[in-house]
Formats: structure tokens, C-alpha cells, sequence
């Protein structure tokens, strides 16, 4: 484990993404939300068939979360972080790790399957130190 090192935090949906900072173990986070600021899914609309509806749902929301992990590799690289630790829907997290770059899965340290997208800061730091606690 890397004391001292840089962690990304990603904490999301299959239509809206945050990603936090923590330039120290146990330190506070800093949120980020110019480096997702063009990450969001658009709303499925137009439909009044409930099966295409939802067809067409899941399929944003991968599609979001594929490029989302592209995106995240990106911003990891470019910022120099050490770590990464996913925190996303059960559903989210799993095509989040099948489409994280093989460089970017090696760093990856964490996860927990919870939707916490409209969490607070506060209720995020402590999502995290608890997985750290329960993994330790």
C-alpha cells in the first residue's frame, strides 16, 4: 500500500459520474467536477414502448460508463495518481471493471457496489475509510 500516494476516487451511475481526490492516505477529499463536466448521460426521451424504453436506457447508461472509464484513465494518468477506487451501482461498477484500461484495473484498490452519486462529501469520506477499514 502506498502511504503517501495520490488516489482517484470515482463514485458513480449509469448517468452521472464525481470523481474526488485524495492526495494522502486518510486525508480529506477534494472533489472534482471540472474534470467530468461533459460526462453525463442525456435523458432517453421519445419512447412510449416500456421495453424499448428500457433498452434504450441500458444502452446510454453503458455507453456512459464506457466512455467514463476511458475518461478516468485519461484524468488518472494526466494527474499523476497513484491508486484508483471505485465506488458505483452494482450494476455500474461491473461494466466500469470490464472497460477499465488493463494499466488502470492493476491500480485499482477498491470498490463498493453502492449508489452514492448524490452522496455528500462527508458520506462519501467515510464510504471510503470504511471499505479501507473492512480491507485492511
Amino acid at each position: 500500500m502506498i502511504l503517501d500516494g495520490r488516489t482517484l476516487i470515482l463514485v458513480a451511475d449509469g448517468r452521472k459520474a464525481r470523481l474526488f481526490q485524495e492526495a494522502r492516505l486518510g486525508g480529506p477529499l477534494t472533489e472534482h467536477p471540472e474534470w467530468v463536466a461533459a460526462m453525463t448521460a442525456g435523458p432517453v426521451g421519445g419512447v412510449h414502448d416500456h421495453t424499448a424504453h428500457a433498452a434504450r436506457r441500458d444502452q446510454a447508461a453503458t455507453d456512459f460508463l464506457t466512455g467514463l472509464a476511458r475518461h478516468i484513465s485519461q484524468v488518472f494518468s494526466h494527474h499523476g495518481f497513484d491508486q484508483l477506487i471505485l465506488i458505483a451501482a452494482p450494476r455500474a461498477l461491473g461494466v466500469l471493471r470490464r472497460h477499465l484500461p488493463e494499466g488502470l484495473k492493476q491500480r485499482l484498490v477498491l470498490s463498493e457496489p453502492h449508489d452514492r452519486v448524490s452522496a455528500g462529501l462527508a458520506d462519501i469520506q467515510q464510504a471510503v475509510r470504511a471499505l479501507r477499514r473492512i480491507n485492511a
